[in-house]
């Protein structure tokens, strides 16, 4: 692979700690490739020591593909840092069931109902032991009982195994680094959404050599806990050893959008330092950016967005390089709706979950993998029984397919799942980071898979990670994005999604979710 001289240096680049701010488009998945071939035959890092961390479980079978291609051996792990917790937690004993959060609570639930607790009483219990708040007197001694049960029975929280994991760790390696240390090389893709929980983790790992690629101008996801300050301190310390570096030359996307989106993230205090800049010289003819238009309603803004999208249909363009993005979900969904029941256009709202596949998912995997009863209790609670009873499921045994199947999931995607998660679905009876990866497998693809012949409408969040030739940015009010260092970072992002062509509109008055009307929502300066 041919390397330009930013991305030939965070290859080559001799440092303990190498950090990588990359902006969008400019090839940090092909550069994290390559220092990986390069550690593993100039270096001779083992590949069985080297741990490969991303974000989404898509991403580390999209990374495992690219090193499938390259010609090396796979690193040891590469996957999520919950999966790999959990991986860790079952290794030391200390996790035998992973369960959901809901399910988790709903445990929690029945064993104080059990203990005959008041309503107020029991919600402050269940409190302390799901956020950690200190209890006295009899509520202590209850907590403290539950508590001790569920460790025995090595029931952990999806939530909790971050924190299982690096406590786990601090206990092995503060007496024998070398024997205990899992990794002698660690890979973290897009480090700016980690949690502080997560980068305590890493740095519990103590790995000799880290290899850290973020970039602090896509961070996007603080209501889910990421704190974009953690990758600045770690690119601090790199530059301190000459290991940072910036990738600023964008391959995706045109002269026009980069320009544009710049211009957006250059409004955000004390960021680092960074261009966007696209490899061609100049716009093509008939690319670019069309700039901020407000309409006069909601209904007129829809009608637009529709003409342009039957324009690229009819000179040819697949719907799957179209997209269309809202800052939420509801508005996504009532954009598909109008232009799929008005236009007849196919679009599909993407990345989202109804309750329904969620069941169907909670109910295939609770039941194929036989988990602890208290769980199938916690599942039978929260959703009641699944369609049929438990009979049909429990007859399906260790077939995966069959057992989504019967749950609600329909057979194409059922087929999907299955393998996607694994060429032989019968693995997933062999333990609990089985069922945790089809659990993340499952409804990665659900809320992931649209048709080819489909437009995909999706939230400026889901967007992220994805790329399409035309981008329509609908409904970006003030509302949707006020003027806040969050909702520019969040429009940046959603901006360099687009290849060729970029729109960004809003309509001055429109519904919200309720069906009231706003008015006078306008331009906030989130957009230049």
């Amino acid at each position: 692979m041919i390397l330009n001289n930013q991305q030939e240096k965070a290859v080559e680049v001799e440092s303990p700690l190498v950090v990588v701010t990359a902006g969008p488009g400019s090839g940090k998945t092909a550069t994290l490739v390559e220092r990986i071939a390069r550690d593993f035959r100039l270096r001779g890092v083992n590949p069985s020591k080297m741990g490969v961390f991303t974000f989404t479980v898509a991403a580390a079978r999209e990374f495992e593909e690219r090193i499938d291609k390259r010609g090396i051996p796979r690193p040891g792990y590469v996957g999520t840092l919950h999966g790999w917790c959990l991986r860790y937690g079952i290794q030391h004993g200390k996790i035998l069931e992973a369960i959901d959060d809901t399910a988790y609570k709903k445990i929690i639930d029945l064993e104080l109902k059990r203990l005959s607790f008041s309503d107020g009483m029991a919600a402050k219990v269940k409190s302390a032991l799901i956020e950690g708040k200190p209890l006295s007197g009899k509520m202590s001694i209850a907590a403290r009982a539950i508590k001790r049960g569920l460790e025995r029975k090595a029931i952990c929280p999806v939530s909790g195994l971050i924190l299982v994991g690096t406590e786990l760790l601090n206990e092995n390696l503060s007496e024998d680094p070398g024997s205990f240390r899992p990794f002698e090389a660690i890979y973290v893709d897009e480090y700016q959404d980690t949690s502080d929980e997560d980068h305590a983790c890493y740095g519990a790992m103590r790995a000799p050599f880290r290899f850290i690629v973020g970039d602090s101008d896509q961070s996007i996801y603080s209501f889910r806990g990421s704190n974009h300050e953690n990758l600045e301190v770690m690119a601090r310390e790199a530059q301190a050893w000459g290991g940072h570096v910036i990738l600023e030359t964008n391959y995706r996307s045109n002269p026009a959008i980069c320009d544009h989106a710049q211009a957006i993230i250059e409004q955000v205090e004390d960021r680092v330092n960074k261009l966007t800049k696209s490899d061609l010289q100049e716009t093509p003819e008939g690319e670019g950016v069309a700039y901020f238009k407000e309409y006069k309603t909601a209904s007129e803004e829809i009608t637009t967005i529709g003409d342009i999208v039957e324009d690229l249909l009819n000179d040819g363009t697949p719907a799957k390089e179209i997209a269309i993005l809202t800052r939420y979900n509801n508005d996504a969904i009532r954009i598909a709706d109008a232009l799929r029941n008005g236009r007849s256009l196919p679009t599909a709202v993407r990345g989202n979950l109804g309750d329904k596949e969620k069941r169907a998912i909670e109910a295939g995997v609770a039941l194929v993998a036989s988990p602890t009863p208290e769980y199938l209790k916690a599942w039978e609670a929260i959703y009641g029984q699944g369609p049929g009873g438990y009979d049909p499921l429990v007859t399906a045994g260790s077939n995966l397919e069959t057992a989504l199947r019967i749950s609600g999931i329909s057979a194409v995607a059922a087929s999907k799942i299955a393998s996607a998660a694994s060429q032989d679905s019968d693995q997933w009876q062999r333990g609990p980071e089985a069922v945790q990866r089809l659990r993340d497998a499952a409804i990665e693809y659900l809320a992931d898979n649209v048709d080819d012949d489909k437009i995909p409408v999706l939230t400026m969040h889901a967007s992220k990670g994805r790329e399409w030739d035309f981008v329509l940015i609908a409904h970006a009010d003030s509302r949707a994005l006020p003027p806040t260092d969050e909702a520019r970072r969040l429009a940046f992002v959603a901006s360099t999604r687009a290849r060729r062509f970029l729109s960004v509109s809003c309509a001055s008055s429109k519904p919200d979710f309720t069906g009231r009307v706003e008015s006078g929502l306008t331009r906030s300066g989130t957009f230049v």
